[in-house]
Formats: structure tokens, C-alpha cells, sequence
């Protein structure tokens, strides 16, 4: 008798054990996935901010161009090289590459908070419920 109630009770022991573990590694996968978003938040945001300067030289370009400060020709940089353009192209190029930019930004946007709203899923904020609401509001 007492062999079984020793065999019975390594038997439920381990089965606590193995319990144990296996919700170790769900909360483990969750931390994985929680690293994961939270970097692609980071990034998307450092993205952001690359539009962003981007789109403020461009806007101090076509504000020179409003002024009337640049030659009829001009040098454009346009992947790893310099080219000689006439001033309305140029002029269209960078309103083309603002429109651009801004659907990036949009986008990067969105993605944040769709990235946001899955994080608080997975590790509940701190934060009050409205403001939850306002990051993760499209």
C-alpha cells in the first residue's frame, strides 16, 4: 500500500510539474510575441520620424520654389546620383514624393495601432481605458 501512495503521488507531482512547465512556455511564447510587437513599434515609430525629415527638406524646397529662389535648372539627387533637371520637373518630383511620403506615414501609422492594440491584448497597460482607446483607435 504504501509503494502505491508513493507511485500515486510522484504521479500527480509530476503531473503539477509538467502543468507548471507547460504554462510556463505559454507565458514565455506571450513575452516572445509581446518583444516582438513592441519592436515593431519602435521601428515603425523610427520610420516615422525618417518620413518625416524627409518630408520637411522637401517642404523647404518648394517653399524656395514659391519664393521664386531656384534656377530654371537644377540639380536633383536621385538614387546615388546627381541629375540636371528643369525646375518644373523638379518641382513636380518632390510634391510627387510628398504625397508619397505622407501615404507612408499614414500607413506606419496604422500599423502602429493595430501593433499597439494586439500588445495590450497580450500584456494588459497600466494605462486608463480612454487612453488604450486613443492608441489604438484607427
Amino acid at each position: 500500500r504504501r509503494c502505491v501512495c508513493v507511485c500515486v503521488g510522484r504521479i500527480i507531482e509530476r503531473e503539477r510539474m509538467s502543468h507548471d512547465l507547460s504554462e510556463t512556455l505559454q507565458r514565455h511564447e506571450k513575452l516572445m510575441e509581446a518583444e516582438k510587437l513592441a519592436e515593431a513599434v519602435m521601428t515603425d515609430k523610427k520610420s516615422i520620424l525618417q518620413y518625416q525629415k524627409r518630408m520637411a527638406s522637401n517642404r523647404e524646397l518648394l517653399a524656395m520654389y514659391r519664393k521664386e529662389q531656384i534656377p530654371d535648372k537644377s540639380y536633383m539627387y536621385l538614387g546615388g546620383f546627381f541629375i540636371k533637371l528643369p525646375g518644373p520637373q523638379v518641382k513636380t518630383i518632390v510634391e510627387d514624393d510628398q504625397k508619397r511620403l505622407q501615404k507612408w506615414i499614414d500607413t506606419t501609422r496604422d500599423k502602429i495601432k493595430t501593433n499597439v492594440g494586439e500588445l495590450n491584448k497580450i500584456v494588459p497597460s497600466e494605462r486608463s481605458a480612454s487612453v488604450v482607446d486613443l492608441l489604438t483607435k484607427k
